[in-house]
């Protein structure tokens, strides 16, 4: 057994949400890394590191979330959990988000 910390990316690097779950994720024992509200800048880093988890936003800039969870799904062998954050409450956006690869919907 491994006393490896889980690793997190965190799609928001806002003071508001961003940073404020990576304080309490640090003070749970994981790493939390923050990047861009940006598909693009998620796929760079989940590139460049493994992470165990994966939050962001359903809508961001440069590709939105649906988008990174189909070049996820393409890409990895072994993919992060993925949480998907949105204000959207709506039983079948919620359902359309899980089946493009989400684990885990959460309303803002």
């Amino acid at each position: 057994m491994t006393n490896e910390k889980m690793k997190v990316l965190i799609a928001d690097d806002t003071a508001e949400f961003g940073k404020a779950c990576q304080r309490e994720m640090a003070l749970l024992g994981m790493e939390a890394v923050l990047t861009k509200k940006d598909g693009r800048s998620v796929i760079d880093c989940i590139e460049a590191q493994r992470f165990d988890a994966v939050i962001f936003d359903v809508f961001m800039s440069g590709l939105d979330g649906i988008e990174v969870m189909e070049y996820i799904s393409q890409s990895f062998t072994q993919k992060p959990i993925i949480m998907v954050i949105s204000a959207v409450d709506s039983a079948e956006f919620e359902s359309r988000i899980i089946s493009s690869g989400a684990d885990f919907y959460f309303l803002k």
